[in-house]
């Protein structure tokens, strides 16, 4: 998935899928794309994915856009969330908008958990860790309210989880969505670097 959003309790599932496909057709209309199309792909009691499809305007490339609202947690815990002003380019012709986000702790946190489970080896966990730990993102307080012994685990066994996650997985996985810039930079040197980078933090 592009982006994943948590769905307030108080908004009903069916509302969330009459805006969500609306939203991304009245995105694809401002970004010029051609033949968009936005259809639901998934749909569960608390969760609903959508995806955008369609062209680019200059060189009618094939686009695609996934989007989930997940519902799954009883309460978003307020305490982590704040509101962030995005900024489009000027070529959007968008009025600057306001987003609710979780800090970056929170992020984290829930990055480390992905990055360490059994059943998931994505570039993109050790990606985010590694800009996540560069902005001062801290999730010790939030890490510390798990079980100690899952913590301790989690510390002796990073390294080898995150040394699964290989150069190749990232070129194949990662590098085609990251912008020219950060593609061309992310080299097979550059990418053991980010995760000693990110496996050491975890071990502290």
């Amino acid at each position: 998935k592009d982006i994943d959003f948590d769905r307030d309790p108080r908004l009903a599932l069916n509302s969330t899928k009459g805006r969500l496909r609306a939203s991304l057709k009245t995105a694809a209309a401002a970004a010029g794309m051609r033949d968009a199309n936005a259809e639901i792909t998934k749909e569960s009691e608390t969760t609903v994915r959508a995806r955008l499809t369609g062209r680019a305007a200059g060189d009618s490339s094939p686009l695609r856009f996934d989007v989930e609202v997940s519902g799954s947690a009883k309460e978003l815990n307020r305490q982590y969330i704040r509101a962030v002003q995005v900024v489009t380019p000027s070529t959007y012709g968008m009025a600057p908008f306001f987003v609710e986000a979780y800090t970056v702790d929170m992020l984290a946190a829930m990055k480390v958990a992905a990055a360490m489970s059994d059943s998931r080896n994505a570039p993109r966990d050790v990606y985010d860790l590694h800009d996540l730990i560069a902005v001062g993102a801290n999730p010790v307080a939030l890490l510390a309210a798990q079980d100690p012994l899952l913590l301790q685990h989690i510390r002796s066994t990073a390294m080898a989880k995150l040394e699964l996650v290989t150069f190749a997985h990232a070129r194949e996985e990662l590098r085609p969505y990251l912008p020219l810039s950060e593609r061309e930079a992310l080299t097979e040197e550059r990418w053991l670097e980010h995760t000693l980078e990110v496996g050491e933090a975890i071990e502290r």
